[in-house]
């Protein structure tokens, strides 16, 4: 039993604890209700279970270090050391077993990092799964409509449903609003694109009791075919319709919530991870050849040398240790482990600043997006809206400058006379037209009623208060015609009642106008109708005039040359970024077959909707959102080309893409139904200065989606309503409005938190930020594991009496190991973003990873040949070094301690070459001061320092057990000065680089004819000269869309 008044809801305040669950109440229940509400919920919750999906599981940190224990490298290494202790214990040799324990040691911290690394990714993820249902519902609970959260949602409360709503448990429908069947998109359960039917519980319940055979008392199956169900289910998306339904299944226990707990599994990687995994592979390859070539070259040349057996064993696992340390140093198994860090910081840097990443890898291809197609409304504007000028019967009014109730004048634009007039059909005489001006309150009652009436009664719009404010929730059009209504008359807004509606038709793309029948007092039916002018204007045959001799209100014919009028003053408030609405209505005789008939809404509102009179047309302003012009203005830097797409008028929109950037001298603007009517290579050459898209529906987006994507752009869309959810979903990246419809949502990559158009800008500042650490971390890696390869295969080649202090220890090349992966992967990582990425190109996805390899080539080679140069000038010279600082510190050291310095020094220096090198590849792009920015980055900082002290703590208290000694000052100075030759030696690379590539004009690609990307002085030239022959193309189709789409911003 739910024990749930369908109209009212759940009352949480119900009497007896036993009504909640259908079994007998135990005493604990009982002693629960004297704890209130709350205890009654928690019953509820208890016996229904809750709306919140158990957690993802996230692996523990235990299970994450075992599994980094399956290693191969690691296993290798662990295997090594232990024979090598094993081998010190039986031969009693102290270095051989305390090297074995270093390497154990260090195993275990590379294992733990590791670990800690994977378990931080896992718990994000698992955080971005809450967010994912972190969202208000519209329910009612004891009488009163109120929100409360997705997980809050109780078996037995009354859920209200609107258009754009995403169902957030199963149930019943148990009423609806108007004639309108409820529509739900069910696609992601039955598979069908059909929109499925729903009516409600009590309706389908009779209508399976109507089939049911009176002899037998059972249903006939074959004859039981429902065109309909009442059953909602949860994820289901409400195309259409408004009305309740009762929850009859939540959380676990729900179909959507089945459907989840059974095919939860990881997230796909990438294409970038999965792009350089590959890469990771074949240098794994050639690496593995590489160890195995060192080892059988080592042990070769021990048996030349003629080695004992006691030392040839020794040496063979000291060699087996080197060999897989090479391969733990020569694999970049950073690599992967730099793209998830990179991207999980960014998308932690976007939620601090209000943009929800829904799916990771999108945030990954923002980076690259050349194209964005936005909304107007609430995206570019502040979705603030208030009437500011417009035309009620004979008058017009236009207040932008002040209030629009004040600025009311009597200007007959339609050309009537300023006398009493009854209702007549006969054309009046537009001579005796006379412009006089009067004050708001001239209007007479009867007409402000009227006005009233139109925008109250035929609205979706419902009220509430805020922090002592009222506040309107629905579509802000219709808000701002409130409030107009509520300045001309506010008692008759107040005494407005909703009861008098017989049946409303809801707005709809297509016909582009709303409807409401209501009863009048006197018994007869009044149909009100508001939309958009131009499909309003037409089904318009008359019109009210304003009386102020008889102070009342009549109607006149509209004619033709009357309308034009109308219609011009439309124009120029589009002109002039206002959107239109215009207001009518019919009186229906009380007999009318059209109110209740057996034909469908859609056909009985083309049949009511017609010889309506005209109340007015009201012109609204939409201010732009603060940041816009300077948002396109870093868009167009970016190399990202922006387009409007609206559903309001040519003019309107033109207008406002000319004053938010948007329309540059030759750009277009067309209206959504012409551009559909071009021919496919029309729409090709009209594409690249396509800027706005009037007139659109939600259809025609995806359609202008899908053709920019086949023409090889990277697209985002910006969308909040129900309709917008196709286009989201074909974009390669879909920005929602926070403020949006929960279909919108789903369908989305990146929810915009605080509805704000200039947060793309960030989005795409962070993408470019997680892609420029990638970039970093692949050129500093690369350039350190080439290094490191080189100097291994160089000290098992060359004696050890040519190269004393050459031989990094398996514990020294580990600690390099983990600078190269955990830590350099974690400074790039946390980087700040850096504004100048903005004056950027683009790059195509397909070629990200050869783009990266290619630009990183020349560094990679350059810094890995210095740290080889320096390293064994530092071997080979190492000695005198060591000797010359000593000496000058009076001190004396024995041969075998200026050794061990001596391989100190080499060790010491290759780090600071490590340590320097990550800061050179902070600067991309051939930018010269690898220190730009460095004081805003706290976190690369602090990892710096961090590699900086333990290498300090390695070098002065290590000792023998890490086979180092203690540097004395000057010998650290001579360290960090030989490594900081990484910096000068960077810049000359780059300056290199760019004389090289600056010699000439360079044509990258051509295809069918067309020049793609043309560097330096040729660029102005064959562009100019390609946009002439796309002119010469349009001509040539003798097509008359540039004559009169063309921007007149130029």
């Amino acid at each position: 039993m739910l024990d749930t008044d369908c109209k009212k809801g759940l009352n949480l305040d119900e009497p007896y604890a036993e009504r909640v669950a259908s079994r007998r109440p135990t005493p604990r229940l009982l002693d629960i209700e004297a704890n209130g509400s709350r205890a009654r919920q928690r019953i509820r919750e208890e016996t229904f279970g809750t709306n919140a999906l158990p957690n993802p599981n996230v692996e523990s940190f235990l299970t994450l270090a075992f599994a980094s224990l399956q290693d191969l490298t690691v296993i290798g290494l662990a295997a090594c050391a232990t024979l090598e202790i094993l081998q010190g214990k039986l031969q009693r040799d102290t270095s051989n077993y305390v090297e074995g324990y270093m390497i154990l040691t260090t195993v275990v911290a590379v294992v733990l990092l590791t670990a800690t690394v994977e378990w931080l990714k896992g718990k994000e993820f698992s955080d971005l799964a809450k967010r994912k249902d972190d969202r208000m519902v519209q329910a009612i609970r004891s009488g009163r409509r109120l929100e409360i959260p997705f997980d809050k949602v109780l078996v037995g409360d009354v859920l209200c449903l609107e258009p754009g709503d995403v169902a957030p448990a199963d149930g019943i429908l148990i009423s609806k609003e108007g004639c309108q069947t409820i529509m739900c998109d069910d696609s992601s359960f039955t598979g069908e694109s059909i929109q499925a039917s729903k009516d409600e519980g009590d309706e389908v319940y009779d209508q399976l009791l109507s089939q049911v055979d009176d002899a037998s008392n059972r249903v006939d199956k074959a004859s039981s075919r429902l065109e309909s169900d009442p059953f909602i289910f949860s994820s289901s998306q409400i195309m259409d319709g408004v009305g309740t339904y009762l929850v009859t299944g939540v959380g676990v226990n729900s179909l959507y919530g089945r459907i989840r707990m059974s095919v939860r599994q990881p997230r796909d990687k990438t294409p970038l991870e999965k792009s350089l995994d590959n890469l990771a592979e074949q240098i794994a390859k050639w690496a593995s050849v590489l160890a195995i070539g060192l080892f059988f070259l080592t042990m070769g040349g021990l048996r030349i040398m003629g080695k004992g057996a006691d030392s040839l064993s020794s040496t063979a696992l000291g060699a087996l240790a080197q060999s897989i340390t090479l391969l733990v140093v020569a694999i970049p198994e950073g690599l992967p482990l730099a793209v998830r860090l990179a991207l999980a910081f960014s998308t932690w840097r976007m939620k601090r600043d209000g943009l929800l990443v829904r799916r990771i890898h999108d945030c990954e291809v923002m980076s690259n997006a050349t194209t964005i197609c936005t909304d107007k409304t609430g995206t570019l504007t502040m979705n603030e809206m208030q009437v500011v000028a417009g035309i009620i019967g004979s008058d017009r009014f236009d207040g932008r400058s002040e209030n629009p109730v004040s600025s009311f004048s009597h200007t007959p634009i339609l050309g009537f006379p300023a006398v009493g007039l009854g209702v007549s059909d006969q054309r009046l005489d537009t001579s005796l037209v006379e412009t006089r001006t009067h004050d708001f309150n001239a209007i007479t009652s009867k007409m402000k009623t009227l006005i009233v009436d139109s925008v109250a009664l035929n609205s979706r719009v419902t009220k509430q208060r805020k922090d002592g404010k009222v506040i309107f929730r629905g579509c802000q059009t219709e808000a701002a015609l409130l409030r107009f209504a509520g300045q001309l008359d506010k008692m008759s807004l107040r005494r407005v009642n909703k009861s008098c509606i017989v049946e409303t038709f809801h707005f709809n793309p297509r016909d582009k106008f709303m409807a409401t029948i209501t009863r009048m007092s006197d018994g007869s039916y009044r149909l009100w109708v508001k939309g958009a002018p131009e499909v309003v204007l037409k089904k318009c045959t008359r019109t009210v005039v304003r009386c102020t001799e008889r102070n009342k209100e009549s109607t006149c014919k509209l004619m033709p040359d009357q309308l034009s009028r109308v219609t011009r003053a439309v124009d120029e408030f589009a002109s002039d970024a206002l959107r239109t609405l215009a207001v009518a209505y019919r009186d229906l005789p009380q007999c009318s077959e059209l109110l209740r008939g057996a034909e469908p809404c859609y056909k009985r509102l083309d049949a009511l909707s017609q010889s309506l009179t005209l109340i007015g047309v009201f012109g609204i302003q939409d201010p732009l959102r603060p940041g816009v012009e300077e948002a396109i203005s870093s868009f167009r830097r970016a190399g990202v080309t922006v387009r409007m797409v609206t559903g309001d008028s040519l003019r309107t929109a033109e207008a406002i893409a000319r004053e938010c950037g948007i329309l540059m001298p030759g750009d277009i603007v067309m209206e959504a139904q012409e551009f559909e009517r071009s021919s496919d290579s029309v729409k090709e050459r009209l594409l690249p200065r396509l800027r706005v898209l009037a007139r659109s529906t939600p259809d025609d987006k995806e359609r202008l989606v899908l053709k920019l994507k086949a023409l090889g752009e990277t697209v985002a869309v910006t969308g909040d309503g129900t309709n917008d959810g196709p286009a989201l979903k074909a974009a390669h990246v879909g920005f929602s409005m926070g403020s949006g419809t929960e279909v919108a949502k789903e369908a989305s990559s990146i929810v915009l938190l605080d509805d704000h158009f200039p947060s793309i800008v960030r989005a795409i500042l962070y993408a470019r930020r997680a892609h420029d650490a990638i970039r970093q971390f692949l050129r500093f890696q690369l350039s350190v594991n080439a290094s490191a390869i080189a100097l291994t295969t160089l000290r098992s080649a060359i004696p050890e009496t040519n190269l004393p202090g050459l031989g990094i220890t398996t514990v020294q090349w580990l600690w390099v190991n983990a600078i190269m992966d955990s830590l350099a992967a974690s400074a790039y990582a946390t980087d700040n973003a850096d504004p100048s990425v903005l004056d950027r190109k683009p790059e195509s996805e397909k070629t990200l990873l050869s783009s990266l390899v290619s630009s990183a080539t020349k560094m990679i080679i350059g810094q890995a040949a210095l740290m080889v140069t320096v390293t064994m000038g530092v071997s080979v010279f190492g000695r005198q070094i060591i000797q010359h600082t000593r000496e000058s510190d009076n001190l004396q050291i024995e041969d075998d301690e200026t050794a061990l310095a001596v391989k100190t020094l080499v060790f010491n220096t290759f780090i600071w070459l490590v340590f320097f090198n990550m800061i050179n590849n902070r600067c991309l792009d051939n930018k010269l001061n690898p220190f730009e920015g460095l004081r805003r980055s706290p976190y690369f900082l602090s990892l710096l320092a961090i590699i900086a002290a333990v290498q300090a703590m390695f070098v002065q208290f290590g000792g023998e057990n890490l086979d180092v000694t203690a540097l004395n000052r000057s010998e650290w100075a001579i360290c960090i000065s030989l490594g900081f030759w990484s910096i000068p030696a960077g810049i000359l690379i780059r300056l290199v680089s760019e004389g090289a590539s600056s010699t000439g004009a360079e044509i990258s690609e051509i295809v069918d004819g067309r020049v793609v990307f043309v560097r330096h002085q040729f660029r102005r030239k064959i562009l100019v000269r390609r946009e002439r022959v796309v002119q010469a193309a349009l001509v040539d189709e003798r097509t008359p869309l540039l004559d009169e789409r063309r921007s007149h911003a130029g």
